[in-house]
Order: C-alpha cells, then sequence, then structure tokens
C-alpha cells in the first residue's frame, strides 16, 4: 500500500474510506469496515487527526494501529492510523486516526532507512 494525504480537508471529506483491524469484539479475528467517511479534522501541525464517527464501527481494543485507507486509481493508499478517540467538549466522541503530510512523512522515512 502507498500512503497519501491531501492539501485540502475538503479532499478528506469527499471521500469514503476502508479499515482493517483485529478488534477484541471478533475475538481478535481479521475484520474490516467499509463506507466510513471522515467527520472532523484537527490540525496539529503537519498532522492531522482523522475524526470518524464513535460507536457504529468494531474498532476498539484490538484495532489500534489500523489503517484507514481508499482506493485511488486502482490502487491502495493509506491516509491515517487508528490513534484511539477523543470527545471534544461540545462534540460526540469519535475515533481519530493519525494522517496527514506527516504520516507520508514517517513512511517515506522508513522505506529509506528500514528497507
Amino acid at each position: 500500500m502507498g500512503s497519501r494525504s491531501f492539501g485540502d480537508e475538503d479532499d478528506y471529506f469527499a471521500r469514503r474510506y476502508i479499515s482493517v483491524g483485529y478488534p477484541n469484539s471478533f475475538g481478535g479475528k481479521p475484520a474490516v469496515e467499509f463506507d466510513i467517511d471522515i467527520d472532523d479534522i484537527d490540525s496539529d501541525g503537519d498532522g492531522l487527526e482523522l475524526e470518524t464517527t464513535f460507536g457504529t464501527s468494531p474498532f476498539g481494543y484490538g484495532w489500534s494501529g489500523g489503517p484507514l485507507w481508499l482506493w485511488e486509481n486502482e490502487k491502495p493508499y493509506v491516509v491515517g492510523v487508528l490513534a484511539g478517540s477523543e470527545k471534544d467538549e461540545f462534540d460526540p466522541r469519535r475515533w481519530v486516526f493519525a494522517g496527514g503530510k506527516l504520516l507520508v512523512e514517517r513512511v517515506k522515512f522508513g522505506l529509506t532507512n528500514f528497507v
């Protein structure tokens, strides 16, 4: 899989995503969630918190580190990695995927230094 970030938040909101993981709710077996949308984005420098709906998916214990990805031009690209959940003061609790330019830079660093 490749990695991808977008320069405009609207590009994240306009797409639908897929995630895979090994949640405890499935007995630690592999699971996949389709048709995921981004509900909110918080910027943290070059990193982004890509937030998705909490409670309607099997995300949770065992899913941490699972990729949030999409197909583009017949290729898979990771845009985020499940980091946990958060509840902002007036917003509902949401799952948070770490992504953005910082994710892409980390992937490039790993490929350069560890492959």
